[in-house]
């Protein structure tokens, strides 16, 4: 968004803001190298990127994979604060169902690449369209 024409003190500003949001201290990080920082950190400071940029959509494919749990929920629950504080459209990708309806408020499922059922979760729940969505519904909830 035409960041490399702004005065160096507001580049400063935004990123301490962006970083801020997402729980990092960017004092912290100017003197780090990427590969001193944990995975939660890196995703973290992906999402700080985001919403500097503040996109209309987010395409997040399987943002959650590869980091511990702690940090996994910390991760979904920044994605969906900046979902309501920016008002753009998430398409989140998991396998996972307990992230999908914790995240997704509409839920599309595939089975062998062909889209099967889309709805709210408590409509996948209550009429399953069939015996997939049914058992896939049920299995970590």
């Amino acid at each position: 968004r035409g960041g490399k024409h702004l005065p160096k003190e507001e580049k400063v500003r935004l990123m301490t803001e962006a970083c801020s949001f997402v729980n990092l201290k960017f004092e912290e990080l100017t003197n780090k190298y990427p590969f001193e920082l944990s995975g939660g950190q890196m995703q973290r400071l992906m999402i700080a990127r985001i919403f500097l940029l503040k996109p209309k959509i987010l395409l997040a494919d399987e943002p959650t994979s590869m980091i511990d749990a702690c940090s996994r929920a910390t991760i979904l629950d920044m994605l969906m604060k900046l979902r309501e504080e920016t008002g753009m459209t998430l398409i989140f990708i998991t396998h996972d169902i307990d992230e999908a309806v914790k995240v997704g408020q509409r839920i599309s499922i595939l089975n062998g690449g062909r889209l099967v059922q889309t709805g709210t979760p408590n409509e996948l729940r209550q009429n399953p369209a069939d015996d997939y969505i049914a058992q896939f519904m049920r299995a970590k909830n």
